[in-house]
């Protein structure tokens, strides 16, 4: 847990706590420990018998990118009410912001989840009013394959988020859309180096639902459906070939345009 509350009732995030202070979790009250050294991200614990349904014990690969994305909203005044594990009445945010007076859900994804558990998950936040933007952890940029054991996982979110798929590397967020292949997924990266979000080129929309994919609340961006040119080495000779400016970007692209 990356907050707490001290006996003020005030709201303190872990890098922030000091080591001999008191502090007690915001949900059930109960008091925990702050958790800091040179191998361990700071944290505040709860008793290993403790019941309280928000202890939880996630990785540090989740725990970095949480504080590293929360930091980059914290800092930009664009965003507002910008905070860390928000409890909404049935679920809990990563990250918590609003994009142009609407409300988002950073959700950092790590490990593989099944289909059924991404639409309740989405179910939930568009019950609470909350658009969600799901950021992958784990792919990296460098390399064309994906795991294959969370290939349902990108797949399935890549559809919910018009074909694409959020992912965080290199302290960046980046967008990619994965293409099936016998060896894995291979990423198709947007042209001119435009993979490399800012927070500030996402726009917060409903989502109407299609087929099994259920209406929701999500969070997405500007850049045209760039997978969906064909020929695209052909039209580039022939522009070429008379002296014309080549534009990789379809005229008549829908952004709700589906896999």
């Amino acid at each position: 847990m990356l907050h707490a509350k001290n006996f003020q009732d005030i709201r303190v995030v872990a890098n922030d706590a000091i080591r001999d202070g008191i502090y007690y979790c915001p949900y059930c009250k109960e008091r925990v420990t702050l958790k800091r050294g040179r191998n361990i991200a700071a944290h505040f614990a709860h008793r290993k018998d403790s019941q309280c349904p928000y202890r939880s014990n996630e990785s540090l690969l989740h725990h970095e990118t949480k504080h590293a994305v929360y930091n980059q909203l914290l800092k930009d005044p664009f965003f507002q009410e910008v905070e860390l594990e928000k409890r909404f009445s049935n679920t809990r945010a990563d990250i918590f912001a609003k994009f142009n007076d609407k409300p988002v859900a950073i959700e950092i994804q790590v490990s593989s989840m099944s289909e059924d558990d991404i639409d309740e998950r989405f179910r939930r936040w568009t019950a609470e009013g909350v658009h969600v933007l799901f950021i992958v952890v784990g792919i990296n940029s460098k390399y064309k394959y994906s795991e294959l054991r969370k290939r349902a996982l990108y797949t399935y979110l890549q559809r919910l988020y018009f074909g694409k798929l959020y992912f965080w590397d290199d302290d960046n967020l980046h967008v990619t859309h994965l293409k099936s292949i016998s060896r894995g997924l291979y990423r198709q990266h947007p042209p001119e180096g435009k993979s490399i979000l800012s927070f500030r080129d996402l726009r917060p929309t409903k989502r109407a639902a299609f087929k099994e994919l259920p209406e929701c609340l999500i969070v997405t961006d500007n850049i045209k459906a760039w997978w969906t040119v064909k020929g695209e080495a052909y039209n580039r000779y022939v522009c070429n070939s008379y002296g014309f400016a080549y534009d990789p970007e379809p005229e008549n692209n829908n952004q709700s345009q589906e896999l």
